[in-house]
Order: C-alpha cells, then structure tokens, then sequence
C-alpha cells in the first residue's frame, strides 16, 4: 500500500447511534406528543452529556426554517461535548436527475453546516443507510460518492446489507433480479463502510437454539459455506465485504440495540443486545489483525427515536431535569447493563487516544 496515494487523518474510534436523530416525528420525554425542537434537542444533549455517544448521523428533516434551526442545534451540541457528525445523504439517480442537480440539493445543507462558527471541522463526511438494496446501480454509486468527494473531500459511508453483498445471497433472499451487488471498482471513493445483522444471537447459551442451527443450515447449503456458529457467518460477510476494498477503509460494526424478533424465535432484550454491543467491539479487534486494508472505525448502534420501535432512547437509565426519560407504562425497566456496556466500550475507545483514520485519495 502506497501512503503517498491516500489522505489520512488522526482520530478516535467513535460511538454512534443509528438513528438517534433521523425522524421528524420525535416525541417528548413522557411519550404524550410530538415534542418541541427545544425538547428532542435536550434528549440529544443529554445522551451526549452522559457518554454514550460521540458522533451523530444528522440531516435537516423536514421543511422551513424550524428545520434548519433543529439542524444548526445539533450541529452546536455536537461543538459543545467534542463530538463529530455525518450527513444522511438521499440517493442519486441518473434516470431522475443529474449530477449536477444532485450536488447543488446537497449544498444546500452544507451551507447551513458552514452557518455553523466551526461546523465544518466537526462534520465527517457523507452516509448512506443500505444503497444497494434500494436498487442504485455500480455506476450511480460511483458517479454520487466521485462527486461528493472530489467537492467537498469529505469521507463517504455507506453501510452495506448483507444480502447484496453477493449475487448468492441475493438469490437466496429472493430479492430478484433489479439489485445489483457493489463492485470494487464503484466502491473507490468510499472510506468508511459496515454491514448490518441484527437477527442472530451471539450469546453461547443460545448456540444450540434449534430454529437458528436451521437458518444457519439453510444459509450454508445456498452459499456452499459451512457455518457452524454464528461467529462463522458474521465472519463470511466481513470477508465478502472487505474483498471488495483494494484501499484502505474504516470498518463500523453495528450491534443491535432495540426490540425485535430474531432467528432464536425470540425477541432481542436488553442482554441480547448487550452480547451484541461486546461481541462486535471485540470482533472489530480481531478482524484487524485478519484484513491488513481495515482500521477500526467504531460502533453503530442500531436503534431508533419513534414510537414504531423501541430503542435506546426509551430503554437507557438517563434523566432531563432530574425526570426519568420516557417513564410511560411499559417502559420502567431501563436497560442497566446496557448502559453500562456501551459506557465501557466509548471509555475505552478514549483512553487509547488518537488512531490513524484513511480519509481518501489524495487527487
């Protein structure tokens, strides 16, 4: 690998929540109604006051000034506790628009970053949530990350599902024919990327659950890949995701961090998920040492801020002027060990300092 070739810049692995602040429809801390800006931007200061979090994905959400005004109030909180942000992009599409049209829609909310005193310097760059199961093309990828890139030199993120990351894997989840699977050549200008699972247990009292051995069986007979745990299958897509990189990438693990049913027949808890948040932060060790191209990123929560899905926001032990947040019936029990897990992985993630971060080509 030629260093000469590449940009790189010192950082801090990071934690993040997906998607702590992704929806319009937020609500109050009593889960009563649609909170104010001034509320759901005191939930955000506090999850960043208390340690959990040290990036944000951000957009501006929704239409008008009041928008904007919640945008720039991230952006300022982010400033306050020493934390960095992403933009969530929308997806470019040569049959709809141009390149052109695509980059100016997206200067529009970099100028409200640059309103910002110091905004720029503490925004990361640009994401996407699972491009290609939305059915862009190799070529609309790389013609939107070039672009926004070569523009802004900013880092690009996508993360990746698993079941487009191989044309097998397509056709085992019956996706059909209209998904395309990333090549290495449109992945050139992509510096940060991870892949997202949620539905298999990583706790060994569960290795015998019947109902996952099944899945795990029927996975194996359709990729001709014997998976004898499901530390084996996370590893098969890590390597089918990093054989697509021929330069460096940062690599984002995403643990499961909210209510849904898994492979296991059972619904996620609060251990499943805190197996998932120490499992995958030692899984990002140790495919280091494996992938010679990979730098360790972070993690990425997944989770949510809506009443749909019950996420983190609901379930962590954390207070707004002295109230238990979202203290409606049937969310009593907070998520202790929870709490204290993902406070040990960014506590770590500190004390090891500054790493070395690939941030793109140097052209």
């Amino acid at each position: 690998m030629d260093k000469k070739a590449y940009r790189f810049i010192k950082d801090k692995k990071r934690v993040m929540f997906y998607s702590l602040t992704y929806f319009a429809d937020y609500y109050d801390s009593d889960g009563d109604g649609v909170a104010s800006i001034e509320d759901n931007l005191k939930e955000i200061e506090t999850l960043l006051k208390e340690g959990y979090v040290t990036s944000l994905f951000a957009n501006i959400i929704g239409e008008g000034e009041d928008a904007k005004r919640r945008f720039r109030g991230i952006i300022e909180l982010c400033k306050k506790y020493g934390a960095t942000f992403w933009m969530i992009c929308s997806l470019y599409r040569s049959s709809e628009t141009t390149i052109e049209d695509y980059v100016a829609s997206v200067q529009t909310t970099v100028d409200v970053i640059k309103s910002v005193e110091g905004g720029w310097d503490i925004f990361s760059g640009f994401y996407w949530d699972e491009p290609y199961l939305h059915v862009l093309s190799n070529d609309d990828f790389y013609e939107m990350t070039k672009a926004l890139y070569l523009t802004y030199k900013k880092r690009i993120y996508p993360v990746f599902c698993t079941n487009i990351l191989n044309q097998e894997l397509i056709d085992f989840c019956k996706l059909g024919t209209e998904r395309s699977v990333p090549r290495c050549e449109a992945l050139k200008y992509v510096t940060d990327a991870g892949w997202d699972n949620y539905a298999y247990d990583v706790r060994e009292e569960f290795s015998d659950n019947q109902m996952q051995i099944e899945r795990l069986e029927a996975l194996s007979n359709a990729l001709g890949v014997k998976f004898n745990s499901t530390d084996d299958f996370h590893l098969y897509f890590q390597d089918e995701m990093m054989k697509k990189f021929d330069h460096p990438v940062n690599v984002w693990m995403y643990p499961c961090a909210y209510d849904r049913l898994t492979y296991t027949g059972l619904k996620s808890d609060e251990d499943y998920c805190r197996a998932q948040v120490e499992y995958f932060n030692t899984f990002l060790y140790r495919t280091s040492e494996k992938y010679k191209l990979q730098r360790n990123a972070g993690l990425c929560l997944f989770t949510y801020n809506s009443r749909s899905f019950i996420g983190l926001v609901k379930r962590l032990p954390i207070k707004i002027d002295g109230k238990m947040l979202c203290t409606e019936e049937g969310f009593e029990e907070k998520w202790y060990e929870m709490d204290a897990a993902i406070k040990r992985v960014r506590q770590a993630y500190d004390d090891e300092g500054e790493i070395e971060i690939y941030a793109g080509l140097d052209e």
